[in-house]
């Protein structure tokens, strides 16, 4: 084991002298407690977060901790309602106590706050060996801190933040260049990190493939990539396997509704779901990404503004070092550094280090552009770049210099995300629950199917309502197709519960209820469903009202329908060949391929979710158009009258190049 370890134990604490490791542990206790007190802090400063995905599948997630209801409802919060609910045990177990928002809000940050724990130990490990130097370590740390992808979920429900303190633990544990106990602690945390959340799969493969750059031979080396690899993959199944199993039980599929062309579960399409909201999807995109992360706009690689400095200085600065090593293996010279006498002692273990990170970063980094490139799941790649910006400043300027060039940095990193925006999705008031709602009787006293339509799903509702009580969404960000697959699951649930149906979905917050028109429109809206709404039986339902910052929803009865509306059936058939026709002209845009058509009786449309993009058409005002999620003007496409024609000549492309800032907010009106 000591020949495997390869002398790496002279970086940890274990191997100081003892006085040593009182320090290192008084250390340590200062650090957990900043990090405590700072994520904790900020999490109560910036207030309650009543993010879109709480409303839509955190809050039942939650409630999935306590009890199981696959069989009880369906699809009641889209995909994302039948993901592991695990990571969010914490906060079902605290709403079913019954603590505060703030109690809630504070355990969550406590937890998260481990991120800068152990980045502080990373970067002991990179920037403190062989000489410990705790400011500069904590310099390092604060750098990469001063990041908006950790502060945006702190004390939020995000399990991203939550998660990413298992990643870098593995992480931490292979800089330590451990034997074969040490690189199976990091495996099994990394494949429980992945079976918590699949987002973390670049990070489980990036921990897998890290310990080949620790020292030794190519046997050694490929032995210790098998052990950390069956040590994650029994990592994953121990945190996986519960849920994959009921998963499998009621749908036949143990990743029920992911990667259906392989699983092929009779109630999904087959298709395996890619979503591209800020993947680039060009080289110069690509290229330009980490100069567009330094904006002070959304959408960029996160739906809220969080501007960063660091990925393009990482690229300026890597450039810069690449140049120095060319520079050098030509034989020119280039002037000396004369770093201090303590760092100039010998490391045999910073080779492997230096190995381990890099292939960790850049493994992980790759996978994270291609599936995702979304901030918030690359919480421990932002973390991370606070060191390995601070070491290259070190690599292109010296020691000396270049750590007052990384002070400088540190000093430009905090302005500029001083200035953010704001680090909430959707910031409320501290209240005493995490979110109030007013129910009326008739949905409390004896069970119903509540049937949500719209976006997001309201799936939190199912914790408030009588217990034996079913949930449904039907119509949202994933809208079940009429007539496909699991609409056969939907038509039971519906009749089981005929007479006994209510519509739910969004009011305007004064006035009247629910007006004649509004009316009119959800009843067309339900109309594929086999649903009609009873005239005079809408009762509201209020949320959030004790913060000031109220939610007014709808609870209307609904009867069967036996036979759809005919116009609306004509209608729907003419937009799904209209966009049908789009889809075979531009596959690599719209798909994936027959999304379900939802509209009323003039406009309707049909959402591509690979690219977040969302097709129109009115028949009154002839025009067919198209956008993206948070676009401001659609873009034209052409005319109802004239699609056949209008679609041949259509250039495929992105509406407003892809740009979601405010310059979409003028264009022509289709």
């Amino acid at each position: 084991m000591s020949g495997l370890a390869g002398g790496a134990g002279g970086s940890s604490y274990s191997d100081e002298r003892p006085s040593a490791r009182l320090s290192g542990a008084a250390e340590l206790a200062l650090v957990v407690t900043a990090a405590l007190g700072l994520t904790v802090g900020m999490a109560l400063q910036m207030g309650r977060d009543l993010n879109w995905d709480f409303l839509n599948y955190h809050a039942y997630a939650a409630l999935l901790t306590q009890v199981d209801r696959l069989s009880q409802d369906y699809f009641p919060a889209g995909l994302q309602g039948y993901l592991n609910p695990l990571p969010y045990l914490p906060v079902g177990v605290m709403q079913a106590l019954g603590w505060p928002a703030a109690l809630i809000a504070s355990t969550l940050a406590a937890i998260q706050s481990l991120n800068l724990v152990f980045l502080y130990l990373i970067a002991r490990q990179l920037l403190g060996v062989p000489a410990p130097r705790p400011l500069v370590v904590l310099a390092a740390t604060v750098l990469g801190g001063a990041t908006a992808t950790l502060w945006t979920q702190a004390g939020s429900s995000f399990v991203d933040a939550t998660l990413s303190p298992l990643v870098m633990a593995a992480l931490w544990l292979l800089l330590r260049q451990p034997g074969w106990t040490g690189l199976a602690c990091a495996g099994l945390l990394a494949g429980a990190a992945t079976g918590l959340k699949w987002t973390l799969v670049p990070y489980a493969v990036a921990l897998c493939l890290a310990p080949a750059g620790l020292p030794g031979g190519a046997r050694l080396r490929l032995q210790r990539v098998a052990w950390v690899g069956a040590a994650a993959a029994a990592g994953f199944l121990l945190a996986y396997a519960p849920w994959g199993w009921r998963l499998h039980q009621e749908f036949g599929s143990p990743v029920f509704p992911l990667f259906n062309t392989l699983f092929q579960a009779a109630d999904y399409p087959l298709q395996s779901d890619e979503y591209r909201r800020f993947v680039p999807d060009s080289l110069s995109a690509l290229l330009a990404f980490p100069f567009r992360m330094a904006l002070h706009e959304g959408w960029v690689y996160t739906e809220v503004g969080s501007p960063d400095l660091r990925p393009a200085l990482a690229v300026v600065l890597g450039a810069a070092a690449l140049l120095g090593v060319l520079v050098a293996r030509l034989g020119w010279r280039v002037p000396e550094q004369r770093p201090d006498a303590a760092d100039a002692a010998p490391d045999p273990g910073a080779a492997g280090r230096a190995w381990v990170l890099a292939i960790f970063f850049f493994a992980s980094l790759l996978l994270w552009l291609k599936t995702s490139s979304n901030g918030r799941y690359a919480t421990p790649t932002f973390l991370l770049l606070g060191p390995i910006v601070w070491l290259l400043c070190e690599r292109v300027a010296g020691v000396r210099a270049g750590r007052t060039l990384g002070l400088l940095v540190l000093c430009l990193q905090l302005l500029h995300v001083a200035h953010a925006s704001g680090f909430r999705w959707n910031g409320q008031p501290w209240s005493k629950e995490m979110l109030a709602v007013e129910l009326p009787r008739s949905l409390v006293e004896r069970p119903v199917l509540l049937v949500s339509v719209g976006l997001p799903s309201e799936s939190y509702l199912a914790a408030h309502l009588h217990p034996q009580s079913a949930f449904t969404n039907p119509i949202g960000f994933y809208s079940l197709p009429t007539g496909g697959p699991g609409w056969a699951r939907f038509v039971t649930l519906r009749d089981r519960w005929a007479g006994r149906t209510h519509i739910v979905f969004k009011t305007a917050r004064e006035g009247e209820l629910v007006g004649a028109a509004h009316f009119q429109a959800i009843d067309d809206f339900v109309d594929r469903l086999g649903l009609s709404l009873e005239p005079g039986s809408c009762e509201p339902i209020l949320v959030n009202r004790e913060a000031g910052n109220l939610r007014r929803l709808a609870a209307c009865a609904a009867r069967p329908k036996p036979e759809p509306d005919a116009e609306l059936t004509q209608r729907r058939e003419i937009v799904q060949r209209i966009t049908d026709a789009l889809h075979a002209r531009c596959p690599r845009y719209f798909q994936p391929a027959a999304p379900q058509v939802e509209g009323l009786r003039e406009e309707w449309s049909r959402r591509y979710v690979r690219h977040d993009l969302l097709v129109y058409v009115n028949f009154p005002e002839d025009y067919i158009s198209f956008r993206q999620e948070n676009q401001g003007v659609a873009v034209a496409i052409g005319k109802v009258s004239t699609w056949e024609h209008d679609i041949e000549r259509f250039v495929c492309r992105l509406p407003h190049g892809g740009r979601r800032d405010a310059s979409t907010l003028a264009g022509e009106k289709p």
